[in-house]
């Protein structure tokens, strides 16, 4: 089959099952254009995981942190209180 044939009918049957892409770009960038942006794509979506793995362990953290806040201003209205009390007794 010659390239130009093989192009065509490669072009027109991606053209079929994605939809929209147009043959020019097949016929200009061939199989190995998918592979790279496909490749692209499972990188930036390991990052993505990655990125929203730390964003989950900070969240936590923060979360941790604001609890013992809240914890230790209670505590320290408890004592204002008792001060208070103890003043006016």
């Amino acid at each position: 089959m010659s390239n130009n044939l093989y192009r065509t009918l490669r072009g027109n049957a991606t053209n079929r099952v994605l939809g929209t892409i147009p043959c020019s770009l097949v016929d200009l960038h061939g199989a190995g254009f998918f592979k790279e942006q496909d490749k692209r794509i499972e990188e930036l979506t390991a990052e993505l995981e990655n990125a929203s793995q730390r964003c989950e362990a900070y969240r936590a953290s923060l979360l941790a942190v604001l609890k013992d806040m809240e914890e230790e201003k209670l505590k320290i209205a408890v004592k204002v209180q008792n001060t208070r009390l103890n003043l006016k007794g």
